[in-house]
Order: C-alpha cells, then structure tokens, then sequence
C-alpha cells in the first residue's frame, strides 16, 4: 500500500512503483485526486486493475467490494465512535470485504448493494446504530454480529484475540499500532500486521497517548514474553514508542517453593510430582475427608485409579508431624486426551496461586479470573459473575503465579489456549494439539472474613446451626458433602456395567420441585478486584466432629477410607443407557427404589442438580430484511430478556438432572424448550407485533445419565432449529458432568451462539455457575452445517468446580 496526499509528487510514486517493480496497479481515491497528467506519467509496462474513485466512502468501499469475491461483509460507519477503526481492523485482520458509511448515502443506495449480499454474514462494528437493519437483506438465521465499539479497549481486544485464534494464528507477542486519530497510519499498520501475520490494536491519540489503550493495555497481558512492538504514523517520536515498550514491563511472580510440578497417568494409578519441602521426608495426597490416597517419601506420590478426589498435599516430618500443607484443585484428567486441557491449582505463600498445565508445548493461554463470594447473602449483588472477569495474562510458558490474593474468596479461574498454532510463542505451526480448550479451576476461599466469622460466634451462642462455609472448600465441596462434614464411609463397592446398564432412571411423579436459584431481582454489582492484604497462609485440617455430651462415651473414630476412581466419565457415559426424561422441570422426590436398598457409601451426600441451557440476551434479535409493513419495517426474533443469573427466566432450551446419592441412588433428568418469536417493530425495535412463533420438538434436548453411590456421570445435549425459520441452523452443544467427592468436573464442546450456560447447586443452596461463554457470534450457529467448520466458533472446556 501506497498514500499519497494533494502534497505527494508523480515523480516520487514512480520512483516507488519503478522501486518495487510493480506492474498491476489499484487505485483507491477522492474524485479528482489523480490527474489525468499523473496517470499519463507512470511507469512503462503498469495497468491499473482497479480504479475507484469517489468523494463517498460508501461509494468506494462498494466499488472495491465489487471487485472481490461474494462472501461475509464487515460495517463501519465514521460518524459511529471507533467504528471505522475497529471495522478497519477486523476486516483487514480477517480478509473479510469493509464497507464504510459516513451518512450522505441514500437508503435506497444502501439497500440496493446489500440486496446482492443475501445469505451472507455481516458484523455491524460499533453497535446497532451502524446501519439500519431494515435495509439488510434476508440472511441466514441469526446470520448478523453486532459489535459494540463504546469500550474501545474491550472491542479492540476481542478483534485481536480473533486474529491469534483465527485460522491465520496471527502473532499476538508481536504488535503493530498508530494513533488512534491517523487512519492512513492505521491502514498501514494493519495491512503490515496482515502481511507479517503478527497483531493489530490501535494506541492513543497524538494528544493523548495515554498508557491505557488498546495496544497499551494488551502489551500489559503479554509483559515481558511481548517480543516486538512496531509503532507507524506522522510525527511519532520515541516517546511514544518508550509508553509502548514500558507497557511490557510487568514483573512475574516468581514460582512457590514449594508446589505441583507435574502430574501423570499410570496404569490404574496417577502420581503427583511435587518439589521438595525443607524438613520433610513423607509426603501425603489427602482428600477432603482427610484421607490419605497416597503417600511417598520421595517428591513422587503415587494414588491408585483416576485424579479427582485429592484436594490437598501435606509435608511430614520425621516424627510424622505436619510440617506444611497446600490446597490443590485439578479439572478431568481421566484420559490422555485429557492432559491437553489439565489445570493443576494451588495455594501457597500466603494467597499466591500457582497454576500449571501439564501439557508443555508452548501455545499462548489467555488467563481470566474472577470471585465467588461464599459469603455473600446480597440477593441484589449475586457473586460469581464471569462475564465481570478480570483480563490477567497471556502466556506462553507453562506455569502462571499470581501475586497474593484474597483468602476469603473463593477465585474462579478459565485458561484459554488461544491457538493451537505456536505462532505466537515463536514456534509457527501446528503443534499437535486437538483443539483450542479453555480450562477452567475454582480455587476454595482458605480464611474467614471478619464479619463472617463474628457472625459464625453469634450463631453458635445462640444455639443456631446453619452450616457455615469451610475454609478449604469450594461451594462445590460444601454442596456435595452436606455441611462440609464426611463421614468417612467405607470403602464403595464398584457397580459394573451391566448393573448400571440394567437399572432404569424413569420416573412416573408429575409434582414439580424446587431448584437451586440465585433469583436476584436486580442486576449485579460487579465485583471488584480484591485491595485487602491477605491473611496469613491458613492450614488444611480434618473437619472436626462434634464434642459428646458430659458422660456420654464418644464413638470411635472410623478411619477415613479414599474414594477411588476407576473408570473414567466417557467410560461411565458409553456404558450407561439413554435418559428417561420428564417433559418439564424433574421432581424432587425419588423414584421407587433403583438402588441398593441398605446402608451404602454417599447417605451423607446431599441431591445435587445440574442445569445446561442457552438463552439471548436482550429483548429482540433483529434480523435482516423487510416486514413489508412500512410502518413496521424491522424484523426481529424475541430473546430471552434475562438477567445472566436468572437460571429460571426465559431459556431456548433447558437441560437438567437431579441426582440422588447413597441408598436408592438414581438419577431423574428433565428438560424444556422456549417457545420461538418472529416480530415486525418500528424503529429501535418499538411498537413490535407478533407475525409467527412455535416451539421445537422436545425431543431436540436429550442426554444419557449413569449413578453410583458416590459418584454419578450426567450427559447432556442439545441439537434445536427454531422452528419459525425455514432452514434454520441448530442450536448444538454436549456436556459431561462427573460429580463426586473431592472436585466435580465439566467437561463440554458447543458452538459460540447463543450463550450456554452451565449451573450446579442442590435443594438446599444456592445455584453457581460453572461456566458460559459471555462472548458470543451469531455466525457460530452455522459451524459444522453443511461441513463447514468456522474457526473460533467452537468453545471447549475442561473445568473442575
């Protein structure tokens, strides 16, 4: 790319064409910009293959657009803040055909370039307001992307973490940036990103070259493994390209003395590396129950079955004393396939947590985090909200520590493998990695805050006995154990295929039953970073059973027995027979009895509820095309108009499982489907009138389901068109839920539209959310239709709560 200004002379364009050698020329300008004597004096031998020229850039924009292939369109509009520039971006980044409106075309203009475009995907960058949607086209189903551009920041990041997740595997170590108010300087830098397969993100403006932009703040994620900051544009001095550099220098805390380094499958066994602790010279697995799964004089631990159920690590001495201890949380490592994706966490000097994946071949990783509060009782402030999730590194090594953190919350972690391409991590080329999966890991908040814990002293003078939260556990763990007490039962018997294969988990009860619920009636407070210095490194201890009374003899100690795993989730799954449903929420009540009929492992385990379902936020979806009414010219499809929180409010489709432990234990599963909308609205979507609606075959929702005493396997999934739209694309998604003792995983593949959620809780607690993707693409319902695979479109995760 050449620019050239009213001020450029044909004697130094030539000089650069002759210097290039190029022969086939594009020109791209106002209407009387190159003169007929300038075009005269080009260089022998050159043609111009393109020549556009307009004072409109709509105008020119249509015109280049003409010449390139049919296919997906991306939308600025200069008159939208940021629009241009982000359009500019993800065009460019993408490969994607730009056209650009500044307000002077006519709608009849805009609506006839587009009536050409049928059937073909469009991203309208800067929000709604880009264009009108009653001038687009029919499209595919949900075939529009609406970015909003108002968070310059947040906008920027998305088209740049596109670009490295992209089929392109664009370097995001490796930066290219201009002033925000220099859009030639902008073009330049971005079509140099494209040529070097490196990143693009805008910095500040000449006046205000400020250190929280864009570029700035997404050279912060990389810190010192950015490797190479190119900054283009008029009068740049090194100053600014120093704000640049200085942005990389973010100092990382260094590794724990003490933690996991490795984790590996055996042959019906597992073990966990661990560095050495001073003064140790055994080291224990221990689960929640404050049993021992295994334990090793050496740094090398060996458990027998499968990871899951080891929460934390301890140190003895010679005289057999704890010296040390650290809580340690894992996601599914189950199969080989598994430690692609395996997270192992862990608490150490005094908040700091360590994460590592065990898999190290270097791809970069995205790392987000945010709080459960197990404290909160705020109905109008829900904790947990991932979409307020806090941007903290991209990485490429294989380990990340953070520096000391709240020990009275509950921090919920998604490490995200941006690409399995190395070409971030300088290594270009596919590295032998399956797929692009975010992992995720809930580290249990470890100290009581102040309020809580006089709190915890009243209720106890005062004979209350609600169960309190349990340092060391996750709200999982408090969940599933019932008070955060175990009984420590004996060891279960194992439950064969056959038997499995053999039980029904049918259920003839039509009375509805609660579930777990947040329900706040008002949106959420999103919550902060914590500021307050940590509390001292706390120590895991065994739950205390309660004193006797005076005279009373107190009961033997039984022993803490480990609960082994012995057969993976998909194993579990594979042999387990489809679910009976009932059509609707399932009951709370169990069916007659499916199990053993005795005493068993997991009578102290509470009913745990597990809920898949997707839902649309806002109140309409619009979509392109013409009602026919003038009046009421605008299409749109009803959305689900919930708060992220509200589990009970509208859902496309809802999937849930209640699951039943110990004695009798079964499995009894229900699902639903949301009724579809098509309306035709006035203006911003006003006045709106109903012209269709249906609901999709409740069978589009189904799963398979297999129980056991103390563990339970949940399969889920869901394939739903909307019934209203003629040749629609499905809703698609499957998960795996593994519920047991000691860490609960998900494991779950689903396309990128709408946002799917995934909840747990039990009839007695509230439900938290264990994972949704809060960034969403209409275009993703059309991945894997027809064979086609949309790269980014497919969201994997691999996380344990």
């Amino acid at each position: 790319m050449i620019l050239s200004t009213s001020k450029t002379s044909a004697t130094a364009i030539n000089t650069t064409l002759n210097t290039l050698g190029a022969k086939s020329l594009y020109f791209v300008s106002e209407a009387a910009t190159f003169s007929a004597a300038f075009r005269s004096s080009l260089p022998a031998g050159t043609t111009i293959a393109l020549d556009v020229k307009s004072d409109s850039v709509f105008a020119r924009s249509t015109a280049i657009a003409a010449a390139l292939p049919v296919g997906p369109i991306v939308v600025g509009n200069t008159t939208v803040a940021n629009s241009m520039n982000a359009a500019g971006a993800m065009a460019t980044g993408q490969g994607l055909t730009l056209i650009l409106l500044d307000g002077s075309e006519t709608d009849a203009t805009v609506q006839s370039f587009f009536a050409g475009r049928a059937n073909h995907y469009i991203a309208l960058v800067g929000g709604a307001t880009t264009l009108k949607q009653s001038l687009l086209p029919p499209l595919p189903d949900n075939g529009l992307m609406i970015l909003d551009t108002a968070n310059v920041v947040s906008a920027f990041r998305t088209i740049a973490l596109q670009q490295i997740s992209s089929q392109a595997a664009a370097s995001g170590s490796s930066l290219w940036t201009a002033p925000m108010n220099q859009p030639q300087s902008q073009a330049l830098a971005a079509l140099s990103a494209k040529v070097s397969k490196t990143s693009f993100l805008p910095a500040g403006t000449t006046a205000a070259f400020t250190t929280t932009s864009p570029s700035h703040e997404f050279i912060k994620l990389w810190g010192p493994e950015a490797t190479k900051v190119t900054l283009a544009g008029t009068a740049m001095t090194a100053a600014e390209l120093n704000s640049l550099t200085a942005s990389a220098s973010v100092t990382r805390v260094a590794t724990p003395s003490w933690t996991v380094t490795n984790m590996q499958l055996g042959s019906g066994n597992y073990t966990i590396t661990v560095k050495a602790r001073s003064g140790a010279v055994k080291y224990q697995a221990r689960t929640l129950g404050d049993a021992v799964a295994g334990e090793s004089t050496s740094t090398t631990i060996t458990v027998p079955g499968l990871p899951g159920t080891v929460t934390y690590i301890a140190a003895l001495n010679a005289s057999g004393a704890i010296v040390d201890t650290f809580p340690m949380r894992v996601n599914q490592y189950q199969e080989v396939i598994d430690r692609e994706s395996t997270v192992v966490a862990t608490i150490r000097d005094g908040g700091k947590h360590h994460l590592n994946w065990i898999d190290d071949r270097r791809v970069p990783r995205l790392i987000t985090r945010y709080t459960i509060d197990p404290f909160m009782d705020d109905p109008n402030a829900p904790s947990g909200n991932p979409a307020g999730a806090t941007f903290v590194a991209i990485t490429c090594g294989t380990e990340y520590t953070t520096p000391a953190s709240d020990l009275t919350k509950q921090w919920v972690y998604t490490v995200q493998i941006l690409s399995t391409d190395g070409a971030s991590c300088g290594t270009r080329g596919a590295t032998g990695m399956t797929t692009a999966v975010a992992s995720g890991i809930n580290l249990p908040f470890m100290a009581f805050p102040a309020a809580a814990k006089m709190r915890s002293m009243d209720a106890a003078e005062d004979g209350e006995t609600d169960a309190m939260p349990i340092p060391g556990y996750t709200v999982s763990d408090q969940l599933i154990v019932e008070s955060g007490k175990l009984d420590a039962p004996p060891a279960p018997e194992a439950e064969s295929s056959a038997q499995r294969a053999a039980r029904s988990t049918s259920s003839d009860s039509d009375d509805p039953s609660p579930s777990p619920t947040s329900s706040p009636s008002t949106s959420p407070i999103p919550q902060p970073e914590p500021t307050s210095a940590p509390t001292p490194e706390p120590t895991a201890t065994p739950t205390a059973a309660p004193s006797p009374e005076p005279g009373e003899q107190p009961e033997p100690e039984p022993e803490a027995v480990p609960e082994i795993i012995t057969e993976t989730a998909q194993e579990v799954a594979d042999a387990s027979p489809d679910s009976t449903y009932t059509d609707g929420p399932p009951t709370q009540a169990r069916a007659t009895a499916l199990g053993p009929v005795a005493a068993a492992p997991g009578d102290d385990m509470p009913t745990m509820a597990v809920f898949y379902m997707q839902y649309i936020p806002g109140q309409y979806l619009g979509f392109p095309g013409f009602t026919g009414d003038t009046s009421k010219p605008f299409i749109a499809f009803g959305a689900d108009n919930r708060a992220w929180y509200d589990l009970h409010g509208s859902n496309r489709t809802t999937n849930q499982a209640y699951v039943f432990f110990g004695s009798n234990y079964q499995i009894i599963n229900g699902r639903d489907i949301g009724t579809s909308h098509k309306y035709k609205c006035g203006l911003l979507f006003t006045n709106c009138q109903l012209t269709d609606s249906g609901t999709a075959a409740v069978t589009t929702v189904g799963g398979t389901s297999g129980a056991g005493p103390t563990r339970a396997v949940v399969g889920q999934w869901v394939h739903s068109p909307n019934p209203v739209q003629v040749g629609a694309p499905a809703i698609d998604g499957v998960a795996l839920w593994d519920l047991k003792r000691g860490g609960s995983t998900l494991r779950a593949e689903f396309d990128r539209m709408p946002v799917h959620q995934f909840w747990y809780g039990n009839f007695e607690a509230a439900a938290y959310l264990a994972f949704e993707n809060s960034n969403y693409d209409p275009l993703c319902l059309f991945n894997g239709t027809q064979a086609v695979h949309i790269q980014g479109c497919t969201v994997a995760i691999n996380t344990q709560f």
